[in-house]
């Protein structure tokens, strides 16, 4: 029975319960904090700002004391390692994001699904535009920091690890863990308003836009980077939904039309066929960023393998 939960070998916890005990304390220390936030009675704005911050901190905080007590590695190992790497991966995944999402939105105003009705316009007039449109940034930031820490960064390497026995080995551990982290990722949305078969499977997409990096670098950088700016740019710069969530402000004021299928209609993007192709287009790219940095596209097997183990350890 002992076996079912402990690895002797390795003097830890089975990757499930790890995985379980993690994504509990997580839970719990968000909810604290966003209780305890909601006790100070701040503004609509502050809590914008805050909120978001609140949640991050307990996602970094849960994934920390489980790498320290449960995993025996450092946090490092879970895609943050802040080396040069890391950060020129973030500017380009930065750049990335944005551009794709400008892309998207470039056809359908050129087609004439889509009309600007306004500039800098927002519905909270206690607060200047440059206060909203900061908050949303932050926003942005902390949604993309924490989700791939927690989806890319902690699920997938435990999955990995977890199902890395002799018969499968590492190489193809990790690419089923991709499989399954995008199932749940598109699964967490699947409760989001409006959401549409084209939104759903746009969103495992997306899960292996956002893994694949991690998988073949390492790192996190390049994933936080497309997952931020192609959040912000869709809802508070263009004035889209974000998988069905609506900003209270943008840059843009825009009127939609145009066909769901193609568009996402109230969705956002995700839950069209144009994101579906840029989605798609953004693969090659990455692929071609990582082939110029890091000279190959090879998965990282580390990734599939416990603390101390041999980096040059390959598929049985």
């Amino acid at each position: 029975m002992k076996r079912l939960f402990w690895n002797s070998s390795e003097r830890r916890l089975r990757s499930l319960w790890r995985l379980l005990l993690t994504s509990f304390m997580a839970f719990v220390l968000s909810m604290a904090t966003l209780y305890a936030l909601r006790s100070l009675n701040l503004s609509n704005r502050s809590s914008v700002f805050i909120a978001p911050c609140l949640i991050l901190a307990s996602v970094v905080a849960s994934v920390w004391i489980a790498a320290r007590v449960l995993d025996r590695r450092p946090l490092s190992q879970f895609g943050l390692s802040l080396d040069r790497k890391w950060w020129t991966d973030l500017l380009f995944g930065l750049f990335l994001g944005g551009f794709l999402a400008s892309v998207v939105f470039l056809i359908q105003w050129v087609i004439g699904w889509v009309e600007i009705t306004g500039w800098f316009q927002h519905i909270d007039t206690e607060e200047s535009f440059g206060t909203v449109i900061a908050s949303y940034f932050v926003f942005a930031i902390c949604v993309g920091i924490h989700e791939e820490l927690a989806y890319r960064g902690y699920l997938l390497r435990n999955i990995a690890e977890g199902m890395n026995f002799a018969v499968v080995g590492p190489s193809r551990s990790l690419v089923l863990a991709v499989t399954i982290t995008s199932l749940a990722f598109a699964l967490a949305h699947a409760v989001n308003p409006n959401i549409s078969v084209a939104g759903l499977v746009n969103t495992v997409l997306a899960g292996f836009v956002y893994g694949l990096p991690f998988l073949l670098t390492g790192r996190l950088g390049l994933p936080i980077g497309i997952h931020i700016t192609w959040n912000f740019f869709q809802g508070p710069v263009f004035g889209f939904n974000v998988s069905g969530v609506g900003f209270g402000g943008s840059v843009m004021s825009t009127a939609k039309s145009g066909p769901t299928l193609w568009t996402g209609g109230d969705y956002g993007f995700e839950g069209g066929l144009l994101a579906t192709a840029m989605l798609i287009i953004a693969l090659p790219l990455m692929f071609g960023w990582i082939y110029l940095r890091y000279g190959s596209i090879t998965i990282d097997k580390c990734l599939a393998q416990p603390p101390n183990a041999t980096a040059s350890q390959s598929d049985e």
